[in-house]
This record gives C-alpha cells, structure tokens and sequence, in this order.
C-alpha cells in the first residue's frame, strides 16, 4: 500500500499584504492573541491516514515500526517479539501481497477515535477476502499524531487475545471412475473400521486372553495387538483405528464376536476413507491403484496433498492424476485456548476432481477375466469396436485386487500386498496388454501381404516360384544365403499363393514377400502402420518396433524373419489389435478410446467438462482394393484355415492365428488369435494372445475368442 503525501500549490500562498494586514486585524479582534496562536499551532487529525500509514508498514512486513505505532497500553499486553512473530507468521502462511482498505466511518470523543473499515487481503494461497475491522486510535495534540491501541481483532474480526489462526488444507473429493453403462469401478467410501479404545477395555487393554481373542478374530499378532495400544497410551482420546475392512468383506458373526469385547466399536462411515473398487479384480489392470501419498510427492507438489491423501500409483488412476484429485481449497480459523474451533475468517471451497466416463463394456469384460482365469495360463485379452476406437475390454492375467493398496495397511494387508510385490514370475501388476512386448507371429502376414498388393509385387494368385522340400526353402535370387533355410510349420494341398498362404499361415510365402520388398519398401510400410512406436493411448503404452537399434540389414533371414512376424518384432497386445482394426475397417487405425468424457456434478447437472471424440491414428495404411481382396482371405481362416476351431455358427468371423515363440525359450510359445465380426447389429474385434507351454493345443485361445465375439 503506498501512503502519498500532497503537496498544496505555490499559487494558494501568493497572498497580498494588505490583505494578510486585514486578516490578522480581525482574527485579533474575534479570538484574541491567545487563540489566534491555537488556531495556528493544530492540525485536523486524520485518523484514516494514520491507519493507512500502520496498514502500509504491515504490507511491507516492516512489524517493528508497525508495532513502535501502538499506545504504551498496547504494547504493555504484548510484547514486540510476540507481535512480529504473529504478524510474520500470518503473513507468510497467507504468502500476502497487499493490503486494501476502505474506510468507512470514523467517531471521536475528546482524544479518543473508532474507525470502522473492510481490510481486504491479497494472498496468493487464499486469493482475495475481506474482513471487517474496528481501530481504536489515540491523539497525542503535542506529537500531533495517533497512536493505535491494538487488539488481535485489528487483524481479524472475531480474534482475541490468547487465540490463534490456524491454516488447513481441505481435500477435494477424488473423482470417480464410472462406464458408459453405469457399472462403478473406482469410489470413494469408508471402510469398515474395528476401532479401539483401551481404556474401556479389562485390564485397560492388558488383559493377555482379552488380547489374544481380539488378534486372533482380526487376523493380526497379539504382539501387533499390543504394540499399537502402547502407542496410544497416555493420549487424552486414545480411541483409534486398529484394522480396516474393505466394505461388505466383515462376516456377520466375526462383527458380533468383535463388538462383544468392552472397548472394540466398529465405524463404517467416517474413521477410514478410503478409495474402493466395488467390481474387486475386474478392470484392475486398466484402473490401477492408489496408494497414500509420500512426503517427498507433498514436497513437489505443495498445497495439493495433505498427509492422508491418497495418489494414483498406475492405470488410469495415475494417468489422470491430476485431473482425478481435483484443486485442494483452504480454510483460515480461529481456535481458543482450549483448542476449540471458535470462527472462521475465511473458507476457499475445494475443487472436487472430474469423475471419468469409460468405454469398457462390463459384460464383455468379465466374460474377458473369466477366460484369462479358465485358460490358467498368462496372457491378454483385448476387444474393441473398430469403427469407433472405443476400448471395449482389457485383461491382463495374472490380476490383482487394487482394494488391497486403497488405504495405510495393516499388518494382514501389508502380507498381501508384498505376496503381489514379491510375485515376480507371475507379475500380477504388469499389464501385458499395454507393457509387455511380444514378437505377433503370423498375426502380421496380412499387413504384409496389402503392402505386396499395393505395390505389385504380387498378385492374389501369383503363385510362389521357389521349391520347397521337406517344408523348408532355401532363398536363391536375392543374393547369397548363409543363413539356416525358412521353414513352414505343415505342408498342405493346393497352390502357394496369398489365399492358401493366409489361411494355412505359410511362413515360406511371407519370407518371399519380405525379400521382394527388401528393406526400404518393408521399413517404410510398417513405419507407416505405426509399429515403430507406441499407440497413443490414455494410459502408457510400449512403444513398439520390428527392427533393432543397429540392425544388421544386410541379413537377409532377418529381412525374411520380419515378413513373419519373427526377427526382432516386438508390440503390445492393444497395439496389434488396433493396428488389425484397419482390416474391419476401411484401412485406417483408430486412436484408442477410453475415456470418453470427463464430468462433473454441478449441482443436479452431471455436466460434461471434456468430451473425447472418436478420432483416426494412421489413416488408409493400404488401399480399399488391397483390403476387398484380403478381407476374404481372412475369412478363410476360419472356415478351411489355422481357426476352423474357432468358427461361430451363424456368425460371419475374419482375423488371423499366429504362432511365436517366447525369447529364446523353445519350452514356451505365444499362442495368437484375433478375429472381428462386422454383423450389422454390432462391429467387434478381439484379441486373445496366450503364453503356452510348446505345442500346446489351441482349444483355450479358440474357446476364448468364440465368448469375445458371441453377441
């Protein structure tokens, strides 16, 4: 606040003489010499001049010659430490910038002057807020200035002396995670919470039997038992939480053996919020969890979590963060002495967080899980709708209950969660669909095939030109071969051509295809497809590529590898049946959609804040006449081909199988089928990739595409 002094005109003292003889012959006349010399000798007090300049000290945090304005009587109440620190400690809480003020009216009785005015601060924590306020100022006519009696009061209205200001933090309420069909999958509740209050207890909690029973109906160490009621000994409430149940996992007859020891309540509405996850395993990879937040995250991000919040670890849950925990708001107050709330001074509402509307299809998606489970084998189902990019379903197993990371864990819970952390052959918490890398097999036979057409090097019916013995070739015309023969998994009848080479998932014809294209034209497609990097998606994905940092180009069986899905392919399981999604399409991959909108309640409205639109990744990666001549080719896949077993009665299935194996493991190969039904009463691709034992029977991969795609 700047406190500007006026300065009057020179024109306003050019008085003459004369005129100067004839005021001072009537002033002697009206008042005589004494009370011309009074007359002279005051000023008019200025009261709100006085505040202003005490006011302007406090805005430059200059608290000693703020406090060098009080009356001796003020200062006799407090000292000037006490008033630096308080006016210090306020200032910086607040991260202050100013002051304003507006007067309003002003009373005076001899010396003694009330002014009433709005203070209004500018903080950069609080933003902007108002307080009405009353001074009280002595006049001193010798010094010719005021002196302010201050009162805590003169700060905030309502405060007295003895209180004190506290500034907490008001956590927003975290958004939720909800389907287009309704179907909850992440919420905010509070869980069952078995509390504890020793001193109501026999023995005041040191009974051994009474400890013993109470351990063992919740699962926990006697010793835990007593080692949390030791850490509450003492405290003037020593009630607390000692263990949390996700809500409706608390048997009725272990609640009633509970609540039948003194001291033992149990709360399931206000002692342990927690965020929950009512479909338990379902989704998890694709949700996430949260966990709560560690001091180092408060540090980087002050303001925006307090020691009880909770942050999103992965999934959605961590990709939408920022949007999901909303804006935390402030609440300035007023406590007494006893530590009693007595006032507010000012409430900056929290920003509750956006809820997320996703795609996922409930139904399709526990069909999904329950495949992934009967299969009993690690691996990934994806379903999609190809003409929308909207992500229909997600699963990855082995899974993982997220309730088990929602809250602080107790000693059970902290056993489960390491079981999880600790299952490294497993890896329940990875998420193969988005983070595992694999070689597709023969899943990319079909994308090779539309680049031969588009670029005539091939016809549909040219038949293959090399000799094949004993289901291997040896390539002749594309310059020395010193590298093992290609070999195809089965002979079979009929010509070598793109229909037959599909269907029957013939490595020979693809290697063919590949060392036609050679390098530049196979780099350039592929690159074109997306396959040297990673999908775009609302959570993180693995970027993908079909060729190493480095590669050796003029190896030749890498070359001819590449055009089978082999060599040094590596995508995610979303990413390839995305990329599949342009065959039921018309050419072009659509960007993944998950997120549909983002919303908010405002009041009754469930107002759209963002809206996610359906959205093209990589357009007409081939040509319509490529994708007409290759689309029935696929479709004879499943009636004479590698999927016969999979065919649908009555439904009209496309895709490919494929076959890779699993790093250098010849004991464990990846097992390939992704399919896509275009009926006219819904359009849905699928994906079923699982890591089988070699050799291993397709039944499982088939039994599950069948459910994915039934209607």
């Amino acid at each position: 606040m700047r406190i500007g002094t006026g300065r009057l005109p020179r024109s306003i003292f050019r008085v003459s003489m004369p005129f100067f003889a004839l005021l001072l012959g009537l002033c002697l006349l009206l008042c005589g010499c004494e009370g011309l010399a009074e007359a002279f000798a005051q000023r008019e007090p200025d009261p709100k001049g006085a505040v202003a300049h005490y006011l302007s000290l406090l805005e430059q945090r200059d608290f000693g010659a703020a406090y060098a304005l009080l009356t001796p009587g003020a200062r006799r109440r407090v000292e000037l430490s006490a008033f630096v620190d308080k006016h210090q400690s306020i200032s910086d809480a607040l991260e202050l910038k100013g002051i304003r003020s507006e007067f309003l009216d002003f009373s005076s009785k001899e010396t003694i002057y009330k002014l009433r005015a709005v203070l209004r601060y500018e903080s950069a924590v609080l933003g902007e807020f108002a307080q009405n306020v009353s001074f009280t100022l002595e006049y001193d006519r010798a010094a010719r200035s005021f002196l302010l009696d201050w009162q805590p009061s003169n700060l905030f209205e309502n405060l007295e002396t003895g209180d004190t200001v506290r500034l907490s933090t008001i956590q927003p309420r975290r958004g939720e995670i909800l389907g287009s069909d309704k179907t909850l999958y992440a919420v905010n509740r509070y869980a069952i919470s078995v509390n504890l209050r020793p001193a109501l207890m026999e023995g005041g909690g040191k009974g051994a039997e009474t400890l013993k029973k109470l351990a063992e109906l919740l699962e926990l160490t006697q010793s835990f038992v007593e080692e949390a009621i030791t850490a509450r000994a003492g405290k003037q409430d020593d009630a607390f939480s000692l263990r949390g149940y996700a809500p409706g996992s608390l048997s009725d007859a272990i609640r009633a053996e509970l609540l039948a020891i003194p001291g033992v309540t149990i709360d399931e509405s206000s002692t342990l919020p927690i965020r929950y996850y009512p479909q338990g395993q379902l989704l998890s990879h694709v949700l996430g969890y949260v966990s709560p937040v560690a001091k180092e995250e408060m540090d980087a991000a002050p303001g925006f979590y307090a020691g009880d919040s909770l942050i999103g670890r992965s999934g959605l849950e961590a990709a939408y963060e920022k949007s999901l925990r909303g804006t935390a708001g402030k609440s300035l107050d007023i406590y007494d002495q006893n530590g009693a709330k007595r006032a507010c001074v000012f409430t900056l509402p929290a920003r509750d967080g956006l809820d997320l509307e996703i795609s996922i299809d409930a139904d399709l998606q526990r069909r999904a899980e329950a495949m992934l489970s009967a299969a009993d084998y690690p691996g990934v189902i994806v379903s999609l709708d190809p003409m929308s990019g909207d992500l229909l379903a997600l699963a990855s197993n082995p899974s993982f209950d997220p309730n088990l990371f929602a809250y602080a864990p107790d000693e059970v819970t902290k056993k489960a969660q390491k079981a999880y952390l600790d299952d490294q052959s497993g890896a329940p918490l990875l998420n193969r669909a988005t983070q595992g890398l694999y070689a597709p097999g023969s899943v990319i036979k079909p994308f090779i095939a539309a680049m031969a057409l588009d670029a005539k090097l091939v016809s549909q019916n040219d038949e293959f030109p090399g000799t094949i013995e004993n289901r291997q070739w040896t390539p002749q015309s594309f310059g020395r071969w010193i590298w093992p023969p290609i070999t195809r998994v089965s002979d079979y009848t009929g010509p070598v051509n793109m229909t037959n080479a599909i269907a029957k998932s013939d490595n020979i014809y693809f290697a063919y295809l590949a060392l036609l294209a050679k390098w530049t034209r196979l780099q350039s497609f592929l690159e074109s497809c997306g396959f040297a990097e990673a999908i775009p998606f609302q959570i993180p994905v693995a970027s993908a590529r079909f060729l190493n940092e480095g590669a050796d180009k003029e190896n030749l069986r890498l070359l001819a590898d590449t055009g089978y899905g082999q060599g040094q392919w590596a995508l995610t399981p979303l990413q390839m049946a995305y990329a599949f999604g342009a065959f039921a399409g018309e050419g072009s991959i659509m960007r993944p959609r998950l997120v549909k909108a983002l919303r908010r309640l405002d009041g009754v409205n469930y107002e759209i804040v963002q809206r996610v639109e359906s959205e093209v990744w990589k357009e007409e990666i081939f040509s319509s006449s490529a994708l007409g001549r290759i689309s029935p080719m696929l479709k004879e896949v499943f009636q004479t081909g590698s999927a016969r077993g999979a065919a649908i009665e009555g439904l009209d299935l496309r895709g490919k199988t494929g076959t890779a194996q699993v790093g250098q493991s010849e004991k464990k190969e990846l097992s390939w089928l992704v399919a896509y039904v275009n009926s006219g009463d819904y359009d849905r691709l699928a994906l079923v990739m699982l890591e089988l034992p070699a050799d291993s029977s397709a039944a499982k991969r088939n039994d599950a595409i069948r459910e994915m795609l039934q209607p």
